[in-house]
């Protein structure tokens, strides 16, 4: 992962790619902030139904993260995003014997 410091957080994407994988944002209590999910476009209005029809609670974005699109807590109570996000290139395998064993 290549990091790099943004509006007082550090931002760690894995190389090459184009999407914020981690964010550490400084606080009073280590823990986890929120995890994110990237969705097309055209499907983050039928996300935010189905949440809505299912009774999970949307909430406003926290103000100390830039991100856009739909926040909710999970049951666990994990503040979570999606948001509209270009699809990560797929790797390419390693040329050679696979790792994985004949069964």
């Amino acid at each position: 992962m290549e990091g790099r410091e943004h509006d007082k957080r550090i931002v760690m994407r894995c190389h090459g790619r184009d999407q914020d994988q981690v964010v550490l944002v400084e606080g009073k209590n280590r823990h986890m902030h929120h995890v994110g999910f990237g969705t097309k476009a055209e499907d983050l209005a039928g996300l935010k139904k189905r949440l809505e029809q299912s009774g999970t609670k949307l909430v406003d974005a926290p103000r100390e993260t830039p991100y856009e699109g739909i926040w909710f807590r999970d049951p666990d109570g994990l503040l979570v995003n999606v948001r509209v996000a270009e699809p990560a290139k797929w790797r390419t395998a390693p040329s050679g014997r696979s790792t994985i064993p004949d069964i």
